[in-house]
């Protein structure tokens, strides 16, 4: 059962729950994840034209995802937080073949 006692969006988050979630929950989280390198990727480009409002717009969508992957337990938290480290990580790497150059 999802925590909470109801709300506006109770049933719908439910519906989605029920049917995208299976037992099995992943590690690390690629939701997480990939929404760790798009918002490191938007940090390096706002660096490059100094202009950050899109970050700043992105920002509060990413901490509500990750904090949403575990209100609906989608993961445990300590599968987003393995996810945003891997996000780091995978960024890292990344940005050291082709960005860093």
């Amino acid at each position: 059962p999802l925590p909470g006692d109801g709300g506006v969006f109770r049933g719908f988050i439910q519906f989605v729950h029920d049917a995208g979630e299976r037992p099995t929950a992943a590690f690390p989280s690629s939701h997480v994840g990939v929404a760790t390198v798009m918002l490191l990727l938007t940090a390096y480009h706002c660096r490059r034209v100094r202009s950050c409002r899109l970050l700043l717009w992105l920002l509060p969508f990413y901490v509500a995802l990750c904090f949403s992957t575990v209100y609906i337990q989608a993961h445990y938290a300590v599968d987003a937080l393995a996810g945003l480290v891997s996000g780091v990580v995978f960024f890292a790497i990344l940005a050291r073949l082709f960005l860093w150059r």
